[in-house]
């Protein structure tokens, strides 16, 4: 029996989702860093810190869903992908609310 009929299909799609939102934000970050380089806007180092905690949350994230479906016992493959999902939600949440308070003061984070 091969490893992808071992797992569910879900599990795979929520993998590859948050591989892709994971990519899409770094992508994100690194066109606000040229942004920041080349004088377009300024972000302050506390700026740079809120927006990093997500990548490093959608990171631990992928690796966590990526354990899930290298797992061999079931419960720990099934308590890998609870673990993964709930932290890609949180994540959502964390990165929806430093967006709102971004929108709301936008000088907490450019410092003007």
């Amino acid at each position: 029996m091969d490893q992808a009929s071992t797992v569910n299909a879900r599990n795979i799609h929520v993998e590859r989702a948050t591989r892709l939102l994971f990519a899409t934000y770094l992508l994100a970050l690194v066109v606000a860093a040229v942004a920041e380089l080349t004088g377009r806007f300024h972000l302050t180092i506390e700026a740079w810190g809120y927006l990093i905690i997500p990548a490093v949350g959608l990171a631990h994230n992928v690796w966590t869903l990526a354990r899930s479906r290298r797992a061999t016992d079931p419960l720990d493959r099934d308590r890998f992908f609870k673990e993964g999902a709930m932290g890609v939600v949180v994540t959502l949440i964390y990165l929806g609310s430093t967006l709102y308070i971004w929108m709301e003061a936008p000088a907490v984070f450019t410092g003007v």
